[in-house]
């Protein structure tokens, strides 16, 4: 049985969009932002 979940991975072709969606009206919590300097997330 699962009783923990701490990391789910969604695969998106816009970030900032998506980031829009999970936040606003999903009303999940963005906790981290990672990216590499000169590309994207």
């Amino acid at each position: 049985m699962i009783e923990k979940i701490t990391h789910v991975p969604i695969v998106v072709s816009d970030q900032d969009r998506a980031l829009k969606f999970y936040t606003e009206v999903v009303g999940l919590e963005k906790r981290a932002d990672y990216g590499l300097p000169g590309k994207g997330r």
